[in-house]
């Protein structure tokens, strides 16, 4: 339940954040936050993550809501064994973020992406033009510990 509860909060925090960010007007953006770290930018992505398939309305909705309904059943069994603490928090994430972007192509036509990173590092410099929502971090964070609970999970089957 409480792992349920996460996800819903998650979700409302991203969409209260977008719907704010649609009710700004457009002429403020862009501008910085956090001594300039943040750039808060108010962006329309009709495709998946970089605008990937922004030409094909079917795919972009069918691809995330497949895969959430893929992730769904496995947290539902998940939920009521003890521990996995990780893995729940993992697939909280996960759910929380990918509905958040399921809701936003659902309604609106496109996902509300609305800031980026301000990185002076000649490794991280490029990642100032990705402009992100909540709901992408929520899905990066969760897939990565997923990632790195897979390898643990490998290591120990060997």
């Amino acid at each position: 339940m409480i792992w349920s509860l996460f996800s819903t909060f998650l979700f409302i925090i991203d969409l209260k954040l977008k719907t704010k960010i649609e009710n700004m007007p457009s002429n403020i953006f862009p501008f910085n936050i956090c001594s300039n770290k943040i750039t808060i930018h108010k962006s329309h992505n009709k495709g998946l993550a970089f605008s990937f398939l922004e030409n094909s309305p079917f795919l972009i909705l069918f691809i995330p809501i497949s895969a959430l309904l893929n992730l769904l059943p496995r947290f539902i069994i998940l939920l009521p064994h003890k521990g996995s603490f990780l893995k729940k928090f993992s697939l909280s994430l996960i759910l929380a973020g990918g509905l958040g972007n399921i809701y936003d192509r659902i309604i609106y036509g496109y996902v509300v992406d609305y800031f980026s990173f301000n990185f002076k590092s000649k490794y991280l410099d490029k990642i100032k033009y990705i402009i992100f929502n909540l709901s992408d971090i929520f899905i990066f964070i969760g897939t990565i510990f997923l990632i790195v609970l897979e390898f643990n999970t490998s290591k120990k089957n060997k």
